[in-house]
């Protein structure tokens, strides 16, 4: 009874896996065309891992294992490794951030270069300690006062932080 309890299991993992019942050997089973499901992208993975490259027969026991035809297994395989090596997600981000610093330059108390290289050369000349230090530093910027020169650099900072932080995550 025993036996046979294991052989009804062994039998029906054959046919899971599209074997004959009987001798294990292949069944011609229909493969499945079309568009990639996830779950299918998901198994390729993971076939992919569990037969590394250098297997024997690599493509084709992974195309069995997933029901499709070994030509559309190695162009899946190829497509996931291309959009996973190439850095778009990160040039999109860098274009984001990009956008997002131009954006909150564009407030209407916004630096030309000019200012902003005033401004920074303030920053350096004019002592921390020294009294009055944002009213010595707005007098080198041109046309600016000292709430919009606090402001600039308060907005600055941000921009520095949030960059950060989205570096690290």
């Amino acid at each position: 009874a025993e036996e046979r309890g294991r052989e009804a299991k062994v039998a029906a993992a054959r046919v899971a896996a599209g074997k004959d019942a009987a001798t294990g050997n292949i069944t011609t089973k229909k493969l499945r065309t079309g568009p990639w499901t996830p779950e299918e992208q998901s198994r390729l993975a993971k076939a992919m891992t569990r037969y590394p490259g250098g297997t024997i027969n690599r493509w084709d026991v992974i195309a069995d294992e997933l029901g499709r035809s070994v030509k559309q297994v190695m162009k899946q395989a190829h497509a996931t490794k291309q959009a996973f090596s190439t850095p778009r997600v990160a040039k999109a981000d860098s274009i984001a951030g990009a956008a997002a610093a131009v954006t909150e330059a564009a407030k209407p108390a916004s630096f030309s270069q000019a200012q902003q290289t005033q401004l920074e050369e303030a920053l350096r000349t004019v002592p921390k300690d020294a009294p009055g230090r944002w009213d010595a530093i707005a007098a080198k910027v041109t046309g600016k006062t000292r709430a919009e020169c606090v402001a600039r650099i308060r907005d600055l900072r941000q921009m520095v932080q949030s960059r950060q932080s989205t570096a690290t995550k």
